[in-house]
């Protein structure tokens, strides 16, 4: 369901749009949460533009540490030809995956919350370099900030894959539940989308629709109405796979983002 957000709300994410400064991006960004209404529909995009705000937040604090050469310790640098991602609850064997797999020798504990920074691994196989990064563990409220949520979240987001690992002897529904809906409150899908939007500026011109793609369940008169309405005029859309009008506004926001991933249960 698209969100009816009220013409002002909109107009104000236009000049997020449109704002190239991380401090005017910033700015814009809480003056949009303080005039869009609060209510189930909306909530997941305020999640969303808080965990972009994050973000940004910590992009300029990285830039301010990279001039008095401090290091960030979320930074983590890709290498090799695949980066994938190792998440999960509290003591679900996460460190053991990873001191196995790769040459890395992270502190293997039964205490809870051992790791607490990104811990990177590599290994070859088969001519492919890969980068294991794990991760401090997930929890309720990760996806609002809770135990530096919003830093795990951005760098699932940027990681190639996901292993997803469950401890098959504690509640595996449960963790499954609280994995899942953490990472759909960061629009992190691990199922493959139906569909696939991308807006892309052009220097002039009017919106147009390519790609290959087609609309279900709206026109291409809706489309342009509701992207002329978040003050976008001069667009080119693309389209993969079947798109609702939904899947265009969430492209607005830049929100979801698929990760292919493996489900590893582990202590069985």
């Amino acid at each position: 369901m698209v969100t009816n957000l009220p013409d002002k709300a909109k107009s104000k994410w236009a000049e997020v749009v449109a704002a190239r400064d991380i401090e005017d991006k910033i700015r814009l960004m809480r003056e949009f949460l303080s005039i869009c209404p609060k209510h189930k529909g909306t909530a997941k995009l305020i999640i969303n533009v808080k965990r972009k705000i994050s973000a940004l937040e910590e992009e300029l604090e990285a830039k301010k540490r990279r001039r008095k050469t401090a290091r960030d310790l979320f930074a983590v640098e890709k290498t090799g030809d695949v980066q994938i991602a190792i998440a999960g609850l509290t003591n679900v064997g996460k460190s053991s995956l990873l001191s196995a797999l790769t040459n890395a020798k992270p502190l293997i504990s039964d205490t809870p919350y051992t790791t607490n920074l990104p811990i990177v691994g590599t290994f070859h196989y088969e001519g492919v370099d890969f980068q294991l990064v794990e991760l401090p563990a997930l929890m309720e409220g990760s996806s609002e900030g809770k135990g530096h949520g919003l830093k795990i979240m951005n760098i699932i987001r940027n990681a190639d894959g996901l292993i997803l690992m469950i401890d098959a002897s504690k509640n595996p529904i449960e963790q499954w539940q609280v994995l899942t809906r953490e990472l759909e409150n960061s629009r992190i899908l691990i199922k493959k989308h139906r569909g696939r939007v991308e807006i892309l500026r052009k220097p002039a011109g009017v919106i147009t629709i390519g790609g290959g793609g087609r609309l279900i369940d709206c026109s291409f008169e809706e489309v342009k109405e509701l992207l002329a309405s978040y003050g976008f005029k001069s667009v080119f859309v693309k389209l993969t796979g079947e798109v609702s009008i939904e899947d265009v506004e969430d492209a607005i926001f830049g929100m979801s983002t698929y990760k292919p991933t493996i489900i590893l249960a582990n202590k069985m």
